[in-house]
């Protein structure tokens, strides 16, 4: 939407320093690693070790940025070893938080009042 474009480049946008020109900037959380840029193994790896309360949710018009089949067996890896993983799907695309942040919110309200049982520190995966 056009309000969405506004956030992004009021966001984004950085004055050159020294000239009337503009640059994009990036957000250097995106640097640090993530399934979508890992070996399979490794992101199963890595999601097989999280405990702490997991809320996925995808757009269903966005890319998964992975073959449906490894996107499959990641949701599995943490279905499968995190008791605390929620997974939802939207309908919308990739800006699903800008476009339709009334779909969006309730979903992670609910998520952030739900009690969740949580792992006993003594018997850690991480030992």
């Amino acid at each position: 939407s056009k309000e969405s474009v506004e956030v992004l480049m009021e966001r984004g946008l950085v004055e050159v320093p020294g000239t009337d020109q503009f640059t994009w900037s990036h957000d250097l959380r995106l640097r640090i690693p993530t399934t979508f840029n890992m070996v399979q193994e490794v992101a199963e790896e890595y999601g097989s070790k999280i405990s702490s309360p997991h809320l996925l949710i995808k757009a269903t018009e966005s890319s998964k940025y992975m073959t449906d089949e490894n996107y499959d067996r990641l949701l599995k890896v943490y279905r499968n070893n995190n008791p605390n993983f929620v997974y939802r799907e939207i309908e919308g695309g990739h800006h699903l938080h800008l476009n339709s942040p009334h779909l969006v919110a309730p979903v992670i309200s609910k998520f952030l009042e739900k009690k969740f049982d949580m792992p006993d520190p003594e018997n850690s995966k991480f030992d």
